[in-house]
């Protein structure tokens, strides 16, 4: 279904409406499905959730038929958001992953390299804190990986479902400060090791949040040159 929904050109909300008949509820769905129902056998009068939604138990209880269309009506709203999320998740990954491989392939043609160019992890605005705003500002080779906060390795395209971080090339001047280079003006910042300048999510970071293109003008001339070879075209 991605691959058709990449070969249209859908976007994530379409994609999720060809996905959603084709899956069921994950087990944390269901249980969240099977816990609402005792909720509402267990609260007669009260108000009880769905979730946001509020709904108030009548005192003598809900009917069968009553019962099972809240519980319906739960399990279709768990079920679109399934498919939003699936749809929205495998997106990113193929497009960070697509974007991952045009960069390697500019790496192995010299039109990048390791010492001079890496890749930039940009969280974004409601980055996780369990792993993508402790990771802001690391800089990963450009076949590399990065660092999670728990030590494990991973290629960037893999973070987790919805996640809305972004990547970018990092300058050489953000390279320099990452290392505490004495050209940084950053002597040993206190952010992690491989992290650029140390603010993190909600500090002064204009990058907090965004893609890179003109902050990062020396990765991007060399991509710019290499897609021009690789396309034919100018982009001047």
């Amino acid at each position: 279904v991605m691959e058709r929904a990449f070969l249209d050109h859908l976007p994530p909300a379409q994609a999720a409406r060809l996905i959603e008949p084709l899956i069921g509820l994950d087990t944390p769905r269901a249980m969240a499905v099977m816990n609402l129902r005792d909720k509402i056998l267990a609260n007669p009068g009260n108000l009880v959730y769905a979730g946001e939604l509020p709904i108030r138990v009548p005192t003598e209880g809900f009917g069968t038929g009553a019962l099972q269309a809240k519980l319906d009506a739960y399990a279709n709203r768990l079920l679109k958001q399934r498919a939003v999320t699936i749809a929205r998740t495998e997106t990113a990954k193929a497009s960070a992953a697509g974007q991952h491989a045009m960069w390697r392939k500019a790496l192995a043609e010299g039109y990048l390299d390791n010492e001079h160019d890496k890749r930039r992890w940009i969280a974004g605005p409601d980055a996780c804190e369990e792993l993508c705003a402790q990771m802001h500002g690391q800089l990963a080779d450009i076949d590399g990986s990065y660092t999670s906060p728990d030590g494990e390795q991973f290629d960037g395209s893999d973070g987790h479902p919805n996640c809305e971080c972004t990547e970018g090339l990092a300058d050489a001047e953000a390279i320099v400060r990452a290392a505490g280079g004495k050209e940084s003006g950053d002597h040993g910042h206190k952010g992690r090791p491989g992290q650029v300048g140390g603010s993190g999510p909600g500090g002064n970071d204009p990058l907090k949040g965004e893609k890179l293109g003109e902050h990062t003008p020396g990765g991007a001339q060399k991509m710019i040159a290499y897609l021009e070879k690789e396309t034919g075209e100018s982009f001047a």
